[in-house]
């Protein structure tokens, strides 16, 4: 009678560990960062410039045409990863109104901030002339030297 009560208990804190493990792994999965693979409009705008033509096809320069929307989708997808790991956070009594009424006034949602250069890129725009591009050498001379050449 005891090892059927002892096989029963272990059975039953087996079954509470593993419900435990798939609750917990469940809300690291909902938390986990969104940018694992990496968005297009976040590559876009790392990678054009804002004067470059845009990537759309629309033969409009990248600044005017998708710039904007892609800068809102940025801003939105931080907004949305915020408000995730805000309402992670006091996971415990999430279910009552008294405690949603008592988290939003103990933690408020962080403000949004994005860098300057994706704000307003026209500040970081400095002006390089033909001729400094054309002399510009970063891997040093090409010049074959004697003992290079035997």
């Amino acid at each position: 009678m005891v090892e059927i009560l002892t096989i029963a208990f272990i059975a039953i804190v087996a079954c509470v560990v593993v419900w435990v493990l798939l609750a917990t792994a469940t809300r690291v999965r909902a938390c986990k960062p969104m940018y694992t693979p990496y968005k297009d409009y976040f590559l876009r705008l790392g990678r054009c410039a804002p004067h470059s033509p845009c990537p759309c096809g629309s033969g409009r320069n990248y600044g005017p045409c998708c710039r904007p929307r892609d800068v809102t989708a940025l801003r939105a997808a931080l907004i949305d990863l915020h408000w995730r790991r805000w309402s992670h956070r006091s996971y415990a009594g999430r279910r009552r109104s008294a405690s949603m009424g008592h988290r939003l006034e103990d933690h408020r949602l962080p403000r949004i901030v994005m860098p300057d250069w994706v704000e307003s890129p026209d500040r970081f725009e400095f002006p390089v002339s033909e001729d400094t591009v054309r002399s510009w050498n970063p891997c040093g001379s090409a010049v074959v030297h004697e003992s290079d050449a035997n």
